[in-house]
């Protein structure tokens, strides 16, 4: 469609689910993505009902979810990072689905920094939480890699 298509300019691989059924089929099966682009209109759950389910069963590899709507009074709604209303104004989308992406790698690459940092400096494996603290004092708080990206990567005009 019009969307994927507009992905495709912007660098991006997008793969489509035709419903929320497909969509946690998909999470299901491990697929794993930077962004997710969310209708709040679907044939058999609305997108917010579709996030919740996401954050229920797969909140630690959600991506970031944008929700897609008609409605202008839907800004600012959890667990969406940004809301696109319809019809998508080509630069707007650009700069709300690079942010998204670019903020979502700086976490998992501090999320990485951190594990390698624990296993060298306590010898402690995956997933142990461990010495966190101190490991806030070398690196710094995570406050710091978003702020690297909470500048417009797209120019505006």
């Amino acid at each position: 469609g019009l969307i994927a298509e507009m992905l495709c300019d912007f660098g991006m691989q997008p793969t489509r689910a035709g419903s929320a059924r497909d969509a946690m089929a998909l999470l299901e099966q491990g697929y794993a993505c930077d962004v997710m682009l969310v209708d709040m209109q679907m044939p058999d759950m609305d997108g917010i009902a579709l996030a919740q389910a996401i954050m229920a069963h797969h909140a630690d590899r959600a991506p970031p979810m944008i929700l897609l709507t008609d409605m202008e009074n839907a800004k600012g709604r959890a667990p969406f990072v940004a809301t696109l209303t319809k019809p998508l104004k080509r630069a707007r989308a650009q700069e709300v689905l690079i942010q998204a992406r670019a903020e979502f790698l700086v976490q998992l690459l501090f999320e990485d920094l951190v594990e390698e940092f624990l296993e060298v400096r306590f010898g402690l494996g995956d997933g142990v939480q461990q010495g966190a603290d101190e490991a806030k004092l070398h690196f710094g708080d995570a406050g710091v890699a978003a702020e690297l990206v909470s500048e417009p990567l797209i120019e505006r005009g």
